[in-house]
């Protein structure tokens, strides 16, 4: 039997160094978390967010890969000259 592991994942908005609507992607993240893992266990995503010095300023799109727990934490800066994303970590 082949078992395989489904993985989830947030995008917060980063404006100016601080992360929008958090309270949201809390519930919405653990939520997800129970329903699709058991897990009781509350994680709260301030304290995985620690936003590089290079993306204090301006619009970041913060993408956090999660399943059980989370995986990866990454930033990207957003370019509103040419509406695109410009991957960093």
């Amino acid at each position: 039997m082949t078992k395989f592991m489904c993985l989830l994942f947030e995008t917060v908005k980063i404006f100016y160094g601080t992360p929008c609507s958090i309270e949201f992607h809390n519930k919405r993240l653990n939520r997800s978390r129970f329903l699709l893992f058991g897990n009781s266990d509350y994680l709260d995503l301030r304290n995985y967010i620690n936003i590089p010095a290079a993306h204090m300023q301006g619009i970041v799109r913060c993408r956090i890969v999660y399943a059980r727990s989370i995986y990866t934490v990454t930033y990207t800066m957003y370019d509103k000259i040419f509406g695109v994303m410009q991957e960093t970590m």
